[in-house]
């Protein structure tokens, strides 16, 4: 053979190689232990059961209780349910699982992990398929089958396994999903946080964006492994009562539209009997299913709704909960309650939702000179104008009462808010909304609280109130104080780039940078605020607006509740949906506005 052929086998034999080393390497779905590229971000998929059981393996100490399901599971919060049962719980969920998956990932952890308690999410999804296999690859921890052909097939297996595990580890660090957490244990997909902040309101708008709501795109789905289903469910409950675990089983809720698809006889035949050795909670229809805001799509509900769900099982009556959202099955009801696959619900969603309007301020002056700075009787004419039409002003903190707990607002209730803190605000605006009975809060940028001027003294700005005018103002129960930020409203008129006047992204910054820097800077007025006036912050009004879906996730995972915006337009509250909190719309007050024209507007944009 000469040299050439030589090297062109060489050449070959690399390149056949390469796949089972890449695939040996990155190790997919852990089946060869490789301890130095074990990355926790991979579990996201079926294909990554082996891999929850390797991470259960290796971390089972952090756990004494599991949360196991498809893949909705993952809306379900482990904190809550920590708190409830005082336990350490581990969220197994597993992408398109049957009842065969679940089984087999309760009874390892049984075997293995002997844990307090089982908590089980399932769908009647689970009893369409069964034992069935959407990947090529076997899973060998729990089928116990590591022969060689096993292995074989995973070192040959697509590279687009292992691809997706770096891009996946990659992305969960840039996107901030969790700090070396596991996925499929304790948070949720990029995914999933970027739907949690995105702003949702009316129904029409919501169902527009997202058209798999149209009834007409579901198949129709028979349970074809309805007993395979019970006896799996059966087991379960043998091994857990065997083993002294407890065990809380719990229909999902479920989009009404898509629970039709499934025959009533059928879930009727399930329920029974289920309800002959086990008693179990049933979210699937109820006035909620039938809303598709509280859905990411079809299959999965809102982790809002998750919460909703653990609230009603464990009884927490701290949030709100709808009367009919929930039932508790036993023998003699399980019949009665499979019917509510067969009922037509209607939407109605005028007893859990409300329209708000919220007006916007910056500063009173005894001159008109600026198109958003009011002249002091101008303002009054406003205020008087609003109590004369019926409007009830209503602060930041009834706004999230009303979405959190359900606490009921007044008629006609209206937002008046003031950026950036001004003194006249404090000097002029204060005495009048007093005077009147009407609420008011003002979003302060924390590093010029006080100041009368911009950093340097040859820098006059208007004057802006201290602290002890704002707990005078809070402590009369008219005002509210809440964050503009601390310093991300800079005046490019007196600062050097890089400067940051809205909440958005540097040039060149990365995600991760911004991230820290806009929970960094909230933070610092938080606590800024709380410390000097007792006033809980939990409100963030964007400067000049400006938001993303980045800073959005930054905001919330500081704590934030409420965030606004400068588009105009009248707000829906959801109770129960925290996004309907976010991105709020507002009204600017220009200064050419009589009384008459601002309630005009008002009405205009209210209907």
């Amino acid at each position: 053979m000469n040299f050439k052929k030589m090297i062109w086998l060489f050449i070959i034999l690399i390149i056949i190689l390469s796949l089972p080393i890449f695939n040996l390497v990155t190790d997919p779905f852990d089946v060869f232990t490789n301890q130095e590229t074990k990355w926790d971000t991979v579990f996201f998929t079926k294909e990554s059961l082996q891999s929850k059981m390797s991470y259960l393996d290796d971390n089972y100490e952090r756990f004494d209780s599991y949360l196991i399901g498809g893949s909705s599971t993952s809306m379900l919060p482990t904190a809550a349910l920590n708190e409830y049962m005082d336990a350490s719980f581990g969220n197994i969920y597993l992408q398109g699982a049957d009842m065969l998956d679940i089984e087999k990932i309760a009874l390892y952890a049984i075997e293995n992990f002997d844990p307090k308690n089982i908590v089980l999410n399932l769908s009647l999804l689970n009893a369409v398929e069964y034992n069935y296999q959407n990947d090529s690859l076997p899973i060998l921890k729990i089928e116990k089958a590591q022969q060689f052909a096993d292995y074989f097939s995973h070192l040959f297996a697509n590279p687009k396994h292992g691809l997706s595990k770096i891009i996946k580890n990659q992305n969960f660090q840039d996107e901030l999903a969790g700090e070396g957490k596991a996925p499929g244990f304790e948070i949720n997909s990029d995914i999933q946080l970027r739907q949690d902040v995105e702003s949702i309101q009316d129904i029409k708008s919501y169902s527009a964006k997202y058209s798999f709501f149209d009834t007409n795109l579901f198949p129709k789905f028979s349970l074809n492994h309805l007993d395979d289903f019970i006896h799996s469910l059966e087991r379960i409950k043998i091994s857990c009562n065997e083993n002294e675990i407890e065990l809380i089983v719990v229909f999902q809720p479920t989009y009404y539209s898509f629970s039709s698809s499934f025959d009533p006889e059928q879930v009727q035949e399930l329920y029974t009997k289920i309800a002959e050795f086990i008693n179990f909670w049933d979210f699937s229809a109820n006035s909620l299913t039938a809303d598709p805001r509280f859905f990411y799509d079809e299959i999965h509900f809102r982790s809002s709704l998750g919460k909703m769900v653990l609230a009603r099982v464990f009884a927490d009556d701290s949030i709100y909960l709808p009367q009919d959202f929930g039932v508790y099955i036993r023998k003699e009801t399980a019949q009665d309650q499979a019917l509510s696959y067969s009922t037509e619900f209607e939407l109605d969603d005028a007893g859990y939702t409300t329209k708000v309007s919220i007006i916007m301020y910056h500063n009173l002056s005894q001159i008109n000179s600026e198109t958003l700075e009011i002249e002091i009787g101008r303002f009054e004419e406003h205020i008087k104008a609003l109590s004369v039409a019926g409007y009830n002003t209503v602060s930041m903190r009834q706004l999230v009462d009303y979405v959190e707990m359900g606490t009921e607002l007044p008629e006609n209730p209206i937002v008046i808010t003031f950026d950036d803190g001004y003194f006249s605000n404090y000097k002029f605006a204060y005495p009048i909304l007093k005077e009147y009975e009407m609420k008011a809060t003002i979003f302060v940028i924390g590093s010029l609280v006080g100041k009368p001027n911009y950093w340097q003294p040859d820098n006059p700005i208007k004057q802006y109130f201290d602290y002890e005018e704002a707990k005078e103002m809070i402590d009369s129960g008219f005002i509210e104080i809440q964050s503009h930020s601390y310093d991300m409203h800079e005046r490019p008129i007196y600062e050097s780039a890089p400067l940051r006047n809205t909440v958005t992204k540097l040039e060149s910054e990365t995600d991760q940078d911004f991230v820290q820097a806009v929970q960094e800077d909230y933070l610092k007025s938080k606590e800024d605020i709380e410390n000097n006036t007792n006033q809980e912050v939990f409100a963030f009004a964007y400067p000049l607006g400006e938001y993303s879906d980045l800073s959005e996730i930054a905001l919330t995972n500081a704590g934030v509740k409420l965030t606004l915006s400068i588009n105009p337009g009248l707000n829906v509250l959801v109770k129960g949906l925290p996004q309907s909190l976010l991105a709020l719309k507002r009204t600017p007050v220009y200064a050419e506005f009589s009384g008459a024209k601002l309630v005009r507007r008002l009405e205009e944009q209210s209907k």
